[in-house]
């Protein structure tokens, strides 16, 4: 079965776009691990007591996420996603301070 020129040119136009789309997704979650890992870095550098008070904003700042997001929860991965997240930056609040 042989295919139209227009169903060609749609085909190609959908496979420009999904690698585009691609490549924009990996272009993002490259730059969210540096960020992740800058976070990290300079949370590791804050006193105790003062990273007691981010760990308290940070909590009540995610409780206001929550609570907006009540009526249009995520779906399964990203929900799985935003608490390991959560875990992994309230994991780092929680190490010793960077001697």
């Amino acid at each position: 079965m042989q295919t139209s020129a227009f169903e060609a040119a749609t085909n190609e136009a959908h496979t420009q776009l999904t690698t585009v789309q691609g490549n924009a997704l990996l272009d993002y979650g490259v730059r969210m691990i540096v960020i992740r890992e800058l976070c990290q870095a300079l949370l590791t550098h804050f006193p105790v007591s003062s990273r007691a008070d981010i760990e308290r904003s940070f909590r009540t700042r995610i409780e206001r996420v929550l609570e907006m997001t009540d009526d249009n929860v995520f779906p399964a991965g990203a929900q799985t996603a935003f608490l390991n997240e959560i875990n992994y930056f309230l994991g780092t609040l929680g190490k010793k301070a960077a001697t």
